[in-house]
């Protein structure tokens, strides 16, 4: 029957309907709407491939096996193809492209990855017609003059297909100085989107791996925006060298990246690892004509299910910057800045408002825990001060009990003298054995009672003395209440807490190198804070130190900074937690030590010579307030 009942129990579980997340699921569908308007309007809007400049007549002839000579390529030769549009499509092997112009002019060409250019200058005699060479060059940034009704023949030799395009070398318009002035507006925006992570990542260390992974996904965005306009702008071929294509393959890595914190089932995490071999694979296997545009899709498909934005608007941004970029690295492939000239500057101001939108997020969840710190700030100092006028009153309280206990100590003290006096009294000159026995019995009890009385005596003293410290802990006006104390009683107050719980023969070991004038400056501060940092200065001073008579010193420094500077020195090192584990202790201490100075608005320096091997403590007391 049990089990049944176990049986039902499972199934019904079992059966429960799964829980769907509505305003992700609603916000990944969002994500994935953008992406196809974007391709849609993008396809819809692209621009119509342009004509050869005007007076220029262009005519191809491929070549893929490169048997074709120049004694075959005549001007005049019918097997010449026509090119209406640009760009010109190279597949492989060779190209012959035959240029001719009605007027002078000077062409620039430019190719999408690398290939060799030779020059032929058609030269026709009287007795023959032929080519003379004039050079190779590397296709990129190529300026070819052209005379007037001379043909120009130009061999591409290049083993992968590329495109091909021209343009007349004076024809530099605005988009080039836009493109530009774009990627500076991306590149300052990116710039302070890096610093803030940067500041993220070094200042909130309990969250440096999100963070981390945040600004190693910036950084990959920012190198795929580059990498599209490498020839457009810098002009160099670095497309052909996978840098594009290396660019995507660590966005898709940093994207990846950003999801291993999330708990995953183990079917998610065999698709993460076949997704990181696929994006190595695609850049080392793959030759650099297709690299480009599988790595781009691929870590395009990383990006669209992975994507975790939470805001709206990120969701839209980021849809279109994205598909952009991989319509960019595989469709569109500008050369000249006037390709796609309009996606472009879509794209890189995309990024622009992500790169600021993630400044403006981080500067409000600045303001927002700047905020909630003075907010917690001002709520840890009020507890502060009401358990400080707790401590003062219970102080207060306790102080009358330990008088009564003092006062009946002493009264103790001088009956116990005369009961002693009366013991010698009647046993003087006594000869009888019993009586003597008797006596020793009466001498043993009252040196008990004695020794009892004065551990009595000296308890009370020193609780006594401890809550005259706690009495000065009443705060006024959220400030603790400060009188006037010499170097010599708060020396002798923090002296007394070394000896009462680290080391009796503490005063022995310390060298109070200071002048009677220094002795009786008197400073406006609190006993009971001040002391108890010199005090456990000391002691760390001491831990630090060979057992020796006078091994640390205690003197003062001159006036500076309206300070009044008390150091102690010793031989030894700072306490570091690399070197000894109780160091941590110390480390602690000398950080609450910190915190309790500031609140009498005093503070403490640390350093060590490494000369004589040697460390200080310095302690900054203010000088206002201060008189002699």
């Amino acid at each position: 029957m049990n089990r049944r009942l176990e049986n039902a129990q499972i199934r019904n579980l079992s059966s429960t309907p799964k829980v769907v997340d509505g305003p992700r699921y609603s916000r990944n569908l969002l994500f994935v709407f953008t992406i196809v308007a974007t391709l849609v309007t993008t396809l819809s809007l692209k621009d119509p491939l342009p004509p050869p400049p005007d007076s220029l007549t262009l005519q191809v002839l491929p070549d893929p096996d490169s048997l074709l000579n120049l004694s075959s390529l005549t001007p005049s030769s019918g097997a010449w193809q026509s090119i209406d549009t640009l760009p010109i499509f190279h597949q492989e092997g060779t190209t012959w492209l035959l240029l001719q112009s009605a007027k002078p002019q000077r062409l620039e060409l430019n190719g999408q990855s690398f290939a060799r250019s030779e020059v032929y200058i058609w030269q026709p005699n009287a007795s023959s017609e032929t080519y003379v060479s004039r050079g190779t060059k590397e296709l990129q940034n190529f300026i070819v003059p052209i005379k007037a009704e001379v043909p120009v023949l130009l061999r591409i030799d290049n083993d992968d297909s590329t495109k091909i395009t021209l343009r007349l070398s004076e024809a530099e318009n605005v988009e080039f100085l836009a493109t530009n002035t774009l990627l500076i507006v991306a590149l300052s925006a990116f710039s302070i989107l890096l610093i803030l992570d940067m500041l993220q990542l070094v200042f909130l260390r309990d969250s440096w791996s999100e963070h981390a992974a945040t600004l190693f996904l910036s950084i990959c965005q920012m190198l795929v925006l580059v990498s599209q306009l490498d020839q457009a702008i810098l002009q160099y071929d670095l497309s052909s060298s996978g840098f594009a294509a290396a660019s995507w393959a660590l966005l898709g890595i940093a994207t990846l990246t950003g999801t291993i914190s999330l708990e995953t089932s183990t079917r998610a995490r065999t698709a993460r690892r076949l997704a990181y071999l696929a994006l190595v694979l695609s850049v080392v296997v793959l030759p650099n004509s297709i690299s480009t545009s599988v790595t781009a899709l691929i870590a395009f498909t990383v990006i669209a299910i992975t994507h975790s934005s939470s805001s709206l608007i990120a969701k839209v941004n980021d849809g279109i910057f994205y598909t952009l970029l991989l319509l960019n690295h595989t469709m569109f492939q500008p050369i000249w800045p006037g390709d796609n000239f309009s996606f472009q500057a879509a794209t890189v101001a995309m990024f622009s408002i992500i790169s600021l939108g993630r400044c403006i997020e981080l500067v409000k969840a600045y303001s927002d825990q700047r905020t909630e710190f003075e907010n917690l700030r001002f709520r840890l100092r009020h507890e502060h001060s009401a358990r400080l006028y707790i401590t003062s009153s219970t102080a207060h309280e306790l102080n009358n009990p330990i008088n009564f206990i003092s006062s009946g100590v002493g009264l103790q003290l001088e009956q116990f003298g005369e009961l002693r006096d009366l013991v010698d009294v009647v046993f003087h000159d006594v000869d009888d054995p019993d009586a003597l026995a008797l006596q020793q019995r009466f001498d043993s009890t009252l040196r008990s009672i004695l020794n009892i009385t004065l551990d009595i005596q000296a308890g009370a003293l020193r609780s006594a003395a401890s809550l005259d410290h706690l009495r000065g802990l009443s705060p006024v006006n959220n400030q603790i209440m400060s009188t006037f104390w010499t170097f010599e009683e708060i020396l002798r107050q923090a002296l007394d807490r070394v000896e009462l719980q680290y080391l009796q023969s503490a005063r022995s070991m310390v060298l109070l190198d200071l002048t009677t004038d220094e002795f009786k400056t008197q400073l406006s501060t609190n006993l009971y804070f001040i002391s108890d940092a010199i005090g456990k200065l000391l002691m760390i001073a001491l831990s630090q130190s060979p057992k020796t008579r006078e091994v640390v010193r205690v003197h003062t420094m001159l006036e500076t900074e309206g300070y009044q500077i008390l150091k102690i020195s010793y031989p030894g090192e700072l306490p570091s937690a690399e070197e000894k584990e109780q160091n941590t202790d110390r480390l602690d201490q000398l950080e609450h030590i910190h915190e309790c100075l500031r609140l009498i608005s005093c503070r403490i320096c640390c350093t060590h010579n490494k000369g004589n091997e040697s460390s200080t403590f310095s302690v900054f007391i203010p000088k206002q307030g201060t008189s002699t």
